[in-house]
């Protein structure tokens, strides 16, 4: 079973000032140590969405115990590499150390997203993939409909449902969305798209937290 929370920040100008980055931090980690005591599941995932994926890199660094519970963050157009705008010191300060690359993946839109470049996401030893790589996808994707894309919300759910999430990693998740998908989800149609919204409170051995900005 899985239970699915999700945390919004309304679009708050994150992307400005690192103090802001810092807060949404802070709120994350107490939002995930809740649902950890509540549920009491053994592991998590997070997909966080532009910089909803820096908020909760940041949370995992300054939080140990979290960050062992997570076994995989999913980032959708998130700059890991470099705030997309640097106009204070602080937008930089929230970079340093924030970044796992042993469980952290980051999934980039490509040449049609305007606000968060390719290069703010891929090189480097930074795991990632353009979503152009990913099989059923095949073409790039702007800042909004990353979220949204159906034929890459069905990768990513049957990426998610392809092992236990206790066992995931970024290197079994990457080749899963390069090499196979769900045939059971890949012909629900539209319906997949209720994944995201769904929650199941009996006894879930799994959270999966949706971050985004």
């Amino acid at each position: 079973n899985y239970a699915i929370y999700t945390l919004d920040f309304q679009e708050q100008m994150s992307a400005f000032h690192g103090s802001l980055v810092q807060q949404q931090a802070d709120y994350t980690c107490q939002a995930l140590e809740a649902i950890r005591r509540m549920h009491r599941a053994s592991s998590a995932v997070v997909v966080a969405h532009s910089m909803g994926g820096v908020v909760a890199q940041l949370c995992l660094a300054q939080q140990p115990e979290l960050k062992a519970w997570v076994t995989l963050q999913l980032n959708l157009a998130t700059p890991v590499l470099a705030p997309p705008v640097i106009l204070s010191w602080s937008s930089l300060a929230v970079y340093q150390g924030s970044t796992d690359p042993k469980r952290v993946l980051t999934l980039s839109g490509g040449v049609r997203d305007l606000l968060v470049r390719e290069n703010l996401i891929l090189g480097g030893s930074h795991p990632g993939m353009p979503t152009s790589a990913v099989k059923g996808v095949g073409m790039s994707n702007d800042h909004l409909s990353i979220t949204w894309c159906r034929e890459l919300m069905v990768a990513v759910a049957s990426t998610l449902l392809s092992v236990p999430v206790a066992q995931l990693s970024v290197e079994k998740a990457k080749s899963s969305l390069q090499e196979r998908l769900s045939p059971a989800l890949s012909a629900q149609g539209s319906r997949e798209i209720g994944f995201w919204t769904r929650t199941e409170l009996s006894a879930p051995s799994t959270l999966i937290l949706q971050v985004s900005n």
